[in-house]
């Protein structure tokens, strides 16, 4: 097969499953660990455009489903995911370790600063009612913190084993 056709198929598969975790309409933890796992997935296996592709197609798959209130939010959860990415690009074959918690960790201050301090006060507090806020705002802190770490986890479990059967 050519790495272009590789390429293109392993990517639509990866955003598939991205896009079908994120109609399961689960609880935040179950989705984002899933979608954290394929974002690592597609990095990790694919390469770094795959992973870039599917942060930034995610949340406008994320925003036509009713997951994120304002299209606003594409371009701060693109680039949470996108921070993500880069970070499992550059470290993973260092540290497997290293790369899912350093990564983890920037998702969160990107997503966490960007969304509570810039996205909700400047551009979003007169559109959305108080109450949907407040729950951005938690769903925007420590949550993502914990599904990067969570997909991290499934990641380092399951990549061995896809290797293992594409043969890599």
């Amino acid at each position: 097969m050519k790495n272009t056709v590789k390429f293109l198929t392993r990517t639509a598969v990866l955003l598939a499953l991205t896009v079908l975790f994120q109609t399961l309409r689960t609880h935040q933890l179950v989705t984002g660990s899933l979608v954290n796992l394929c974002l690592i997935l597609a990095t990790v296996l694919v390469g770094l455009v795959s992973g870039l592709t599917i942060s930034a197609a995610a949340p406008f798959f994320a925003w036509m489903l009713g997951f994120l209130p304002h299209p606003w939010m594409i371009l701060f959860v693109a680039l949470g995911n996108m921070t993500l990415v880069l970070v499992i690009h550059v470290l993973y074959a260092k540290n497997t370790y290293l790369a899912v918690g350093a990564g983890a960790v920037l998702k969160f201050l990107v997503l966490f600063i960007s969304v509570t301090k810039l996205a909700l006060p400047m551009l979003l507090a007169d559109i959305l009612p108080e109450k949907a806020l407040k729950t951005m705002t938690v769903s925007f802190s420590w949550p993502q913190l914990v599904t990067a770490l969570i997909g991290g986890a499934l990641a380092l479990a399951v990549i061995p084993l896809i290797r293992k059967a594409i043969k890599e």
